[in-house]
């Protein structure tokens, strides 16, 4: 039973809490590490991960009985799993949770599409080092958080600096639990020449993302696609039914944000690319959409993001109505008009006569072919006119 786990900091990754009980415990190894959290031994196996750590039930029923720490609660508030999930649907989220508190052969970053999305993670732990002072002067330590690494995040927003890079590499097979400490978090403070550009757009992308962090949401299935090309309409950026004016909508996109800001973002848009990625991105609804691609689309739409999952009624693509237009001419009027156009070309052939009324001799070619064969021969230059209707 672990008696002395820390307590946990507000936004503090689980995997910073493990380090922070390794260094009180004075334990050198990752396998005697996870033999207390975990319960395992060496021959058993479990999924490490800075962002989504597994077994996450087992950990909790090793706590003792006081301890007030559920494991709903230790993963909405301690792992990335509420950013990453934020756009999935309820079945997928579900499974996602279920294989974080009890357990799954294939990572976690695999069933959210971190290895094949073109938003990459950060490679190394994030940090303020603004936060990083403050709470050695009032916890006597400091702690890694979940906001600075969440990609897209550039700039804290208590104290409006850039986040640094630890030494701590997250991609190694070999990582181990460690503290943020000076060891670690060593980078200093630097000026930020693109601050005015970047701050205004910055703050409205973190808001989104602590939103999405602290509250507990899905959507149904197919909605938020509709949803976005309702506002698109309403921008006038697509069709009556919904096909979307790509090249306007491109243009329009590409002009709500800076390039370079896109850049730092991944998420470059070029107009003449044939797969820029907010054409695939509104069209495609069966592959996993990063949520930070999410984000930047509402800012441009200018949606509040709660407003998004209020799921009210949606229409997306609209049906295009049937025609129930009467034909201007009766089958038997239009041939007349056909016996009346071979009288005044009685030398044309049937690539000539397609060429003087195209409309006419397509109809009568669905529509009555028996009949359009029988009195159109294909190459003779002289015809008889003397058919019956």
């Amino acid at each position: 039973m672990l008696n002395n786990f820390p307590t946990l900091y507000p936004d503090e990754l689980f995997y910073s809490a493990i380090a922070r009980y390794k260094q009180a415990n004075a334990i050198d190894s990752k396998l005697g590490v996870e033999r207390d959290i975990y319960g395992i031994e060496r021959h058993h196996k479990v999924g490490k991960s800075v962002y989504f750590p597994q077994r996450l039930g087992t950990f909790i029923d090793r706590l003792p009985f006081y301890a007030k720490l559920s494991v709903d609660e230790l993963i909405w508030g301690h792992t990335m799993f509420p950013f990453y999930t934020a756009f999935m649907t309820d079945v997928k989220t579900n499974t996602i949770f279920d294989a974080i508190k009890s357990g799954n052969q294939m990572s976690i970053e695999n069933m959210v599409g971190i290895p094949m999305s073109k938003i990459k993670t950060p490679k190394f732990l994030r940090y303020c080092p603004c936060c990083y002072e403050e709470d050695l002067n009032k916890l006597g330590e400091s702690y890694w958080r979940r906001l600075p690494q969440v990609p897209g995040v550039l700039y804290c927003p208590t104290h409006k600096v850039l986040y640094k890079n630890s030494a701590v590499d997250i991609t190694t097979a070999n990582l181990d639990y460690v503290c943020a400490d000076s060891d670690v978090c060593n980078e200093a403070l630097t000026n930020d020449e693109n601050a005015a550009t970047y701050k205004a757009l910055d703050k409205i992308y973190v808001r989104n993302v602590q939103w999405l962090m602290q509250n507990r949401i899905s959507l149904p299935p197919n909605y938020i696609s509709s949803f976005y090309i309702d506002r698109l309409r309403e921008m006038e950026l697509t069709s009556y039914v919904g096909n979307i004016k790509m090249t306007e909508f491109l243009e329009a996109f590409q002009g709500h944000y800076p390039t370079n800001y896109l850049e730092l973002m991944q998420s470059a848009v070029s107009i003449d690319e044939r797969n820029s990625w907010p054409k695939l991105f509104i069209r495609n609804t069966a592959k996993n959409r990063s949520a930070l691609r999410h984000l930047l689309m509402l800012q441009f739409l200018k949606v509040q993001l709660a407003k998004l999952f209020e799921i009210e009624p949606v229409i997306g693509k609209r049906q295009r109505k049937k025609s129930n237009r009467v034909p201007i001419y009766s089958s038997e009027e239009r041939k007349e008009q056909w016996l009346m156009l071979l009288a005044e070309h009685p030398n044309a052939n049937r690539k000539e006569l397609s060429k003087i009324n195209n409309g006419l001799f397509a109809w009568l070619r669905i529509h009555e072919r028996e009949w359009f064969d029988k009195v159109t021969p294909k190459n003779i230059k002289t015809r008889n006119l003397k058919w019956n209707l």
